[in-house]
């Protein structure tokens, strides 16, 4: 079982990342791309202070910046850009559908990654157990449920055949680029058997280091913002616009950003505490639930049989995963 710590950072990580996506429906700022590159530039600054603050007040420490450009940016640099393009497409792919598709639909159908996601810390080496495996299907089960309208029986099936062949595409692209940013986490941030070895076939290729996930954050978090930069950089409509759109939504945008650090520092520290990340994976998507909860009361979104029994499913999974 996690210690009580653990529970209560994951449950503040999950319920500040539904806000996040619920205030980012809510504000529709323009241009959306503009307002996450934004949002990810302070959640780096953040960090960043987060890290000036840890070094240099609490540890007293003269050689902090040599350290954070040369162990903890650049020396997990391959892995970095990956998790910065993972980033990118999955962000892209989430403006268009939540354009499209009402934020409490796409929501559950992205909860796809958590099976992805369990399978390749299993090979990984994490350790695992039958109730954990267990919370997870029965996390994916409810979120497949909450994700339809309705179905009934025997063709359970013909409201996922109706679905936009778009939709389908979009959701699966996304669970692979977050799904892969996940097991890239694990591969730095994890010591098992199988870790190892395939960061020492990798070595020959080019130096890397493994760190605890404050500091692997720091540095993925800078990648993701050049990244970022760099796509806006090539895209005329976004490049004269990058200035003018942090000035006209400032307030929203230091919100957003404020939310959406809370969520991920709370995460990764809950994610450095627990020795089973599988519980993790599956804990963290109640916020399946909180975002259709939030979805019905601030964005006026149906709240129908399928929606209430998908997300007990998930209250239920995420609690076999816990406490069995």
């Amino acid at each position: 079982m996690l210690p009580s710590l653990d529970i209560v950072l994951i449950l503040v990580s999950t319920f500040t990342f539904a806000l996040y996506c619920i205030t980012v429906k809510k504000i529709k700022a323009e241009p959306f791309l503009i307002f996450l590159f934004w949002i990810h530039t302070f959640t780096y600054i953040g960090y960043f202070s987060v890290y000036l603050f840890r070094r240099f007040v609490l540890e007293h420490d003269t050689f902090a910046i040599e350290q954070l450009i040369h162990e903890f940016t650049f020396i997990n640099a391959p892995l970095y850009i990956i998790m910065g393009l993972n980033f990118l497409g999955s962000f892209l792919i989430f403006n268009r559908l939540i354009v499209n598709y009402p934020i409490s639909q796409i929501m559950p159908f992205a909860q796809i990654s958590l099976l992805f996601t369990v399978i390749g810390y299993m090979i990984l080496g994490d350790p695992y157990s039958a109730s954990s495996m267990t919370g997870a299907l029965v996390v994916c089960l409810g979120a497949l449920i909450a994700a339809v309208d309705s179905f009934s029986f025997p063709n359970i099936l013909e409201p996922y055949r109706k679905l936009p062949r778009g939709l389908w595409v979009g959701i699966l692209c996304e669970a692979a680029l977050l799904s892969s940013s996940a097991l890239i986490t694990f591969l730095l941030t994890q010591r098992t058997g199988m870790d190892k070895m395939v960061m020492r076939s990798l070595k020959h290729m080019f130096p890397f280091s493994f760190h605890n996930p404050f500091y692997f954050n720091l540095g993925a978090r800078f990648f993701i913002m050049m990244t970022f930069l760099i796509y806006i950089s090539y895209q005329k409509n976004y490049r004269t616009n990058i200035f003018s759109a942090l000035r006209k939504n400032l307030l929203s945008i230091l919100l957003v950003s404020f939310v959406y650090f809370i969520s991920s520092y709370t995460y990764q520290e809950a994610y450095r505490l627990t020795v089973d990340k599988d519980i993790i994976a599956a804990l963290s998507k109640l916020s399946v639930p909180m975002v259709i909860l939030l979805a019905f009361f601030f964005l006026n979104e149906k709240l129908n049989a399928n929606k209430i029994v998908g997300s007990v499913l998930i209250v239920v999974g995420g609690a076999i995963a816990l406490l069995f």
